[in-house]
Protein backbone atom coordinates (compact mmCIF):
# COMPACT_ATOMS: atom_id res chain seq x y z
CA UNK A 1 0.00 0.00 0.00
CA UNK A 2 1.73 3.50 -0.42
CA UNK A 3 1.40 6.78 1.67
CA UNK A 4 0.40 8.66 -0.61
CA UNK A 5 -2.07 8.21 -3.19
CA UNK A 6 -3.53 10.68 -5.60
CA UNK A 7 -5.92 9.38 -8.60
CA UNK A 8 -7.46 11.76 -11.03
CA UNK A 9 -7.33 14.98 -9.13
CA UNK A 10 -8.64 18.16 -10.09
CA UNK A 11 -8.42 21.59 -9.15
CA UNK A 12 -10.50 24.40 -10.29
CA UNK A 13 -10.35 28.07 -9.01
CA UNK A 14 -14.05 29.43 -10.11
CA UNK A 15 -14.04 28.35 -13.83
CA UNK A 16 -10.29 28.16 -14.34
CA UNK A 17 -8.79 24.94 -14.54
CA UNK A 18 -5.71 24.76 -12.64
CA UNK A 19 -4.83 21.44 -12.66
CA UNK A 20 -6.32 18.45 -14.42
CA UNK A 21 -6.34 14.58 -14.02
CA UNK A 22 -2.95 14.23 -11.99
CA UNK A 23 -2.24 10.88 -10.67
CA UNK A 24 0.76 9.58 -8.55
CA UNK A 25 2.06 7.40 -5.26
CA UNK A 26 4.30 7.77 -3.12
CA UNK A 27 5.51 4.25 -1.20
CA UNK A 28 7.22 3.86 1.89
CA UNK A 29 10.31 5.75 2.06
CA UNK A 30 9.89 6.82 -1.76
CA UNK A 31 10.31 10.37 -2.92
CA UNK A 32 8.91 11.76 -5.85
CA UNK A 33 10.13 15.32 -7.72
CA UNK A 34 7.05 17.65 -8.56
CA UNK A 35 8.99 19.77 -11.38
CA UNK A 36 6.82 22.42 -13.93
CA UNK A 37 6.96 25.93 -15.06
CA UNK A 38 5.40 28.68 -13.55
CA UNK A 39 2.08 28.45 -13.50
CA UNK A 40 1.77 24.87 -14.55
CA UNK A 41 -0.13 23.92 -11.45
CA UNK A 42 2.39 22.75 -8.50
CA UNK A 43 1.35 24.83 -5.85
CA UNK A 44 -1.99 24.52 -6.66
CA UNK A 45 -1.66 20.43 -6.03
CA UNK A 46 0.09 20.45 -3.16
CA UNK A 47 -2.49 22.88 -1.79
CA UNK A 48 -5.54 20.39 -2.82
CA UNK A 49 -3.13 17.54 -1.13
CA UNK A 50 -2.74 19.54 2.03
CA UNK A 51 -5.76 21.01 2.66
CA UNK A 52 -4.93 24.36 2.31
CA UNK A 53 -6.90 25.24 -1.06
CA UNK A 54 -9.83 25.87 0.65
CA UNK A 55 -8.15 29.10 2.08
CA UNK A 56 -7.02 29.90 -1.69
CA UNK A 57 -10.75 29.92 -3.06
CA UNK A 58 -10.13 26.67 -4.84
CA UNK A 59 -11.70 23.34 -5.17
CA UNK A 60 -10.75 19.97 -5.40
CA UNK A 61 -12.24 16.53 -6.94
CA UNK A 62 -10.50 13.12 -7.56
CA UNK A 63 -9.22 11.01 -4.91
CA UNK A 64 -6.43 11.65 -2.59
CA UNK A 65 -5.74 8.70 0.15
CA UNK A 66 -3.06 8.27 3.23
CA UNK A 67 -2.03 5.07 4.33
CA UNK A 68 -5.48 3.61 2.20
CA UNK A 69 -7.60 6.17 3.78
CA UNK A 70 -9.27 8.56 1.24
CA UNK A 71 -8.76 11.80 2.49
CA UNK A 72 -9.92 14.46 -0.44
CA UNK A 73 -10.93 17.51 1.13
CA UNK A 74 -10.15 16.86 4.53
CA UNK A 75 -9.08 19.79 6.88
CA UNK A 76 -5.57 20.42 7.28
CA UNK A 77 -5.49 19.99 10.73
CA UNK A 78 -7.11 16.40 10.18
CA UNK A 79 -4.17 15.50 7.33
CA UNK A 80 -1.58 16.97 9.96
CA UNK A 81 -2.73 14.18 12.39
CA UNK A 82 -2.37 11.80 9.76
CA UNK A 83 1.30 12.78 9.00
CA UNK A 84 0.90 14.78 6.00
CA UNK A 85 1.61 18.71 5.79
CA UNK A 86 3.43 21.20 3.94
CA UNK A 87 5.60 23.04 4.73
CA UNK A 88 5.33 26.27 3.04
CA UNK A 89 8.09 28.43 1.04
CA UNK A 90 10.34 29.48 3.68
CA UNK A 91 8.47 32.20 4.55
CA UNK A 92 7.98 33.94 8.40
CA UNK A 93 10.40 30.62 9.70
CA UNK A 94 13.75 31.28 11.81
CA UNK A 95 16.29 30.99 9.70
CA UNK A 96 18.66 29.89 12.18
CA UNK A 97 16.54 27.18 13.23
CA UNK A 98 16.53 23.55 11.86
CA UNK A 99 13.06 22.29 10.11
CA UNK A 100 12.35 20.20 12.99
CA UNK A 101 12.52 22.98 15.24
CA UNK A 102 10.65 25.71 13.27
CA UNK A 103 7.73 23.00 12.98
CA UNK A 104 8.06 22.82 17.02
CA UNK A 105 8.21 26.70 17.23
CA UNK A 106 4.61 26.67 14.91
CA UNK A 107 2.84 24.06 16.96
CA UNK A 108 3.62 25.54 20.23
CA UNK A 109 2.78 28.74 19.05
CA UNK A 110 -0.94 26.90 18.03
CA UNK A 111 -1.31 25.53 21.09
CA UNK A 112 -0.41 28.73 23.01
CA UNK A 113 -3.33 30.17 20.96
CA UNK A 114 -5.28 27.40 21.83
CA UNK A 115 -5.17 27.84 25.69
CA UNK A 116 -5.58 31.63 25.60
CA UNK A 117 -9.03 31.29 23.65
CA UNK A 118 -9.60 29.05 26.70
CA UNK A 119 -8.47 30.89 29.88
CA UNK A 120 -11.12 33.49 29.81
CA UNK A 121 -14.26 31.07 29.69
CA UNK A 122 -12.14 29.66 32.74
CA UNK A 123 -12.12 32.62 34.50
CA UNK A 124 -15.69 33.44 33.84
CA UNK A 125 -17.18 30.12 34.94
CA UNK A 126 -14.89 30.95 38.03
CA UNK A 127 -16.86 34.32 38.43
CA UNK A 128 -20.43 33.02 38.19
CA UNK A 129 -19.60 29.81 40.30
CA UNK A 130 -18.75 32.27 43.22
CA UNK A 131 -21.53 34.43 42.90
CA UNK A 132 -23.92 31.57 42.65
CA UNK A 133 -22.94 30.40 46.50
Amino acid sequence: MSLLEIDALCVRYGAVRAVEGVSLHVDEGGAVGLLGANGAGKTSLLRAVSGLLRFHGGSVSGVVRVNGRMVTGAHPSTLVQMGLGQCLEGRRIFADLTVAENLRVGAFARRARADAKRRPVARARTARDQTDR
